[in-house]
């Protein structure tokens, strides 16, 4: 079992190959007896797939009933008895919700082929269904039967006979069958008198061209021993030498059906009018091919020479391809018009696959010359970048290399040819988004190093008179970070005018939402390298001890001239003593809290971040400072005590 059209109305091209091996045949094409063709058709969810499995041991898929009612069988399936020799077709059940309003041009189209390719058709149907317009399926019987004259039976070929056997599922015995038969035949015959009216088949009769027989079913679930029995019965009336009449054979070959079946389908599928071709235009078509195929062959040998010519690195044969695709292409044109012009029913449409074939022919090969210009530019274009050392004039350097590729891309590939035109403009366009990457790469890593240069230059000048500020905090200790902000702005401001030329069109040419980006990430890097410069002259714990204790001895034995001091008796070495501790302390809780501030507006304070993130160290370094005054204190005191004893004994000595 496979499929013979999808649900697309698209006929399976591996058909040849499933037909073989699902029928049975062997490698010399012996189809072992099956000769016969049986299909079905009716409404969806009725039963057909169920039935043509009972009737001939296939194994179409069934609808599973508690999942409710839905389409199961889409497109047209086949199947194989091979004890009857008969291949089996299931079509896709009629008036399906899935399809919709699509349903009736399928159903019209997969009926005609069943007509065309079956010699007995089934024509699944409801019992309460008979003698209605719709539900019996008779305006689809008359559209099949109407182009079934117009497709298979010209006035001059004898009839194609065909057996359609209507099954009439469900029958609950209260109509007899005979009853039923009549009701169908007369509508039948109605049919047919109206579509044959005036034609060539006005004198024919149905019976000519289709052999009715009718057969009732009981309900399969209501009546399952019924049910059972009747399908038995009509199994066995299959296997009968009567069911299957010298009439009704197409004559077909295990290798003939596949062809035939694609056939018939692609004519039912393509024609609206379903009219198969005259003589004339089988032999139209015939020659039509070989004309474009030679023009093809043609077109082939002369492209695969400009071919060659694209592997070159001579920009004069590079030039001349695209005159030289446009000269193969119209030559191969100009010969099949002079050959087809004898068939002009099939010229128009065949010069039309032509045109598609060898526009993309020729399409191909000026895209292998595009694309090889194109890499040979993005090379050039690359080393020039390569050779580019400074950031100075980069953006009229870049506006010369890309002048100079688009404008040799031009000279070697444009084209103003209709076919060739989209592809050059989608080249030219790929060709500028290169350029446009490749420089950007540059131009980031450009702006990459200067921000890494600007930043440390800022670094390598804020640092000495920073340390030279935080030096001498003791003098001015209120003010300490108002200078450091005030350096900052200064030393930033500096670095903001370097990158400022380096960043304008005299330099890389960054466009605006760039160079404000570039810019943004300037300041946050000169932020954040004020932070690790202040951190880092502040220093580790010891050191920051140091500092303070420098800041306390400076004070305290060191006069306001910044001399040595030399206690005399009427110093107050308390008072000095405290004024030093206190400047001290005053220099380590300013130190202890960095100031951030805003590089561009100094005055304003966005915070502080604490030099230490353990307050355990302000305490130890207070601790140790206290202790190391206490004990400079106490000297300088020993000192004064023996000074003013020294003193008071020379006085003694001088009065005696």
């Amino acid at each position: 079992m496979f499929q013979l059209v999808g649900y697309d109305e698209v006929f399976n091209g591996e058909v040849a190959g499933l037909w073989k091996k699902a029928s049975g045949a062997d490698e010399s094409g012996d189809a072992h007896g099956i000769s016969r063709v049986v299909a079905i058709m009716g409404p969806q969810s009725s039963g057909k797939s169920t039935i043509m499995n009972r009737l001939f041991g296939t194994d179409f898929f069934t609808m599973d009933e508690d999942q409710g009612r839905y389409q199961v069988t889409q497109g047209i399936w086949i199947g194989f008895d091979r004890n009857t020799g008969t291949a089996v077709i299931d079509l896709e059940g009629t008036d399906s919700r899935e399809r919709g309003e699509d349903a009736a041009t399928f159903e019209r189209k997969s009926a005609l082929f069943a007509l065309a390719i079956s010699e007995v058709l089934i024509i699944n149907l409801w019992t309460q269904d008979v003698g209605r317009l719709n539900a019996s399926n008779m305006l689809l019987l008359r559209t099949v039967l109407e182009q079934d004259l117009v497709l298979f039976h010209d006035k001059k070929s004898a009839p194609l006979r065909t057996k359609l056997l209507f099954l009439f599922r469900d029958h609950d015995m209260a109509t007899p069958v005979p009853q039923l038969s009549n009701v169908m035949n007369e509508d039948l015959q109605g049919i047919w008198k109206q579509i044959t009216e005036g034609t060539v088949h006005s004198e024919s009769q149905l019976d000519e061209f289709f052999d009715l027989q009718f057969y009732a079913l009981p309900h399969k679930v209501l009546m399952p021993n019924e049910f059972d029995a009747a399908c038995l019965e009509l199994r066995a009336n299959f296997q009968k030498e009567d069911m299957f009449k010298k009439s009704y054979d197409r004559q077909l070959s295990l290798d003939g059906f596949p062809v035939f079946a694609a056939g018939v389908w692609e004519t039912i599928r393509r024609d609206r009018e379903l009219d198969l071709p005259a003589q004339r235009e089988l032999v139209a078509v015939v020659r039509c091919d070989e004309f474009k195929r030679e023009a093809l062959e043609a077109a082939e040998e002369g492209l695969a020479v400009v071919k060659e010519a694209i592997s070159t690195d001579d920009d004069t044969k590079l030039a001349a391809v695209g005159g030289d695709i446009v000269e193969i292409v119209s030559r191969a044109f100009e010969v099949f018009d002079e050959n087809a012009q004898r068939y002009p029913e099939k010229a128009s449409s065949k010069r039309a696959e032509l045109e598609a074939s060898l526009y993309a022919l020729g399409t191909g090969i000026f895209d292998l010359h595009a694309d090889k210009v194109m890499r040979q530019l993005l090379e050039a274009f690359g080393a020039r970048l390569k050779s580019l050392t400074s950031w100075n004039g980069f953006g009229k350097d870049l506006e010369g290399f890309v002048t100079t590729a688009t404008d040799k891309f031009d000279s070697l590939c444009a084209t103003n040819v209709d076919y060739l035109e989209p592809e050059y403009q989608g080249k030219r366009e790929q060709l500028s988004s290169s350029i446009e990457l490749q420089a950007r790469r540059w131009r980031d890593a450009a702006v990459k190093s200067s921000l890494q240069q600007l930043q440390l230059h800022y670094g390598s000048s804020f640092a000495p008179p920073c340390a030279a500020i935080l030096d001498a905090a003791a003098k001015h200790v209120d003010d300490v970070w108002a200078l450091v902000a005030q350096l900052s702005h200064k030393t930033y401001r500096t670095v903001k005018d370097e990158a400022s030329t380096r960043f304008a069109a005299e330099g890389l040419a960054l466009p605006p939402d760039v160079e404000r980006s570039a810019m943004n990430s300037l300041k946050l890097n000169c932020d954040e390298e004020t932070l690790r410069q202040i951190h880092g002259l502040i220093g580790s714990p010891s050191l920051f001890l140091t500092r303070v204790k420098q800041c306390f001895f400076d004070q305290f034995r060191n006069d306001a001239n910044g001399l040595p001091r030399v206690w005399g008796p009427d110093d107050d070495i308390t008072e000095a003593y405290e004024r030093a501790l206190e400047v001290s302390v005053a220099v380590a809780n300013a130190l202890s809290h960095v100031n951030r501030f805003d590089l561009d507006e100094p005055e304003e304070i966005k915070g502080s971040v604490k030099h230490f993130d353990d307050e355990c160290y302000m305490e130890q370094i207070k601790a140790s400072l206290q202790k190391e005054a206490e004990a400079a204190f106490a000297e300088s005191k020993r000192s004064q005590v023996i000074l003013i004893g020294c003193s008071a004994s020379r006085l003694r000595t001088r009065l005696l």
